[in-house]
């Protein structure tokens, strides 16, 4: 078992989790992502009193909310489509949990890595998450503007960012507000139409929203008139 393993199981069993229920978040590559993000992020609080891990949490699902993802729908999501208009999917969700773990945890790359690979999952970790969380983590030495254009090569990386950024852009979680909370928004919301600029995510969004429809209108049509329509 690897050692980041040992100590996650060893932390939850703690916390009331039985080993089954352990090993059943193992399941997934985003329960697994889940798991690590709050337990690297288990004694962290942002300035608002509430726990960090419900920030990355918030960005999984401000990603989930913009694609159209709804929970035990197998059918929510086009996935031919969203390639087709540059969406990214794989890695996404993973990438969101992860994104602050390398810059303000103890937890290293390196044991993600292990990990991924114990449960068999090193492929996938390696073509979608890897990269993209290596250029997601802010290096404290390099200023924030040449950091967001290091990390606009991976559009994995970029999209979990629009989603870091909008849930850091929420006013209404901030514990107070003041010109400095102020000039901080402002800046962020720069930095979000400089991502979307690059990637066009917003607009191509509705391309596929439009599309999607479309598909899913004729679908209905024609099973409506299946012997009238040539399929």
């Amino acid at each position: 078992m690897s050692k980041l393993n040992e100590k996650m199981k060893g932390f939850y069993v703690e916390k009331g989790f039985s080993e089954d229920e352990y090993n059943n978040f193992l399941s997934s590559s985003v329960n697994i992502s889940l798991i690590i993000s709050s337990y690297a992020h288990r004694n962290q609080y942002r300035e608002n009193g509430k726990s960090y891990s419900v920030h990355p949490y918030s960005c999984l699902n401000l990603y989930r909310d913009f694609v159209g993802i709804e929970e035990d729908s197998y059918d929510c999501i086009d996935l031919d489509l969203m390639y087709k208009y540059n969406i990214p999917f794989e890695g996404v969700q993973e990438v969101a949990l992860l994104h602050d773990v390398l810059e303000d945890t103890v937890v290293t790359l390196d044991e993600i890595e292990e990990l991924f690979k114990e449960l068999k999952l090193e492929s996938y970790f390696e073509l979608y998450i890897k990269q993209a969380l290596i250029l997601i983590t802010h290096d404290k030495s390099e200023s924030y503007e040449v950091y967001i254009d290091r990390m606009l090569i991976n559009p994995i990386a970029s999209i979990c960012k629009m989603m870091d950024l909008t849930d850091n852009m929420n006013m209404l979680g901030l514990a107070l507000l003041k010109d400095i909370e102020l000039d901080r928004t402002i800046r962020y919301a720069k930095y979000f139409k400089q991502i979307n600029d690059k990637w066009h995510f917003i607009e191509n969004l509705q391309l596929y929203k439009k599309e999607r429809a479309n598909l899913n209108f004729l679908n209905k049509i024609k099973n409506m008139f299946p012997d009238d329509i040539d399929t």
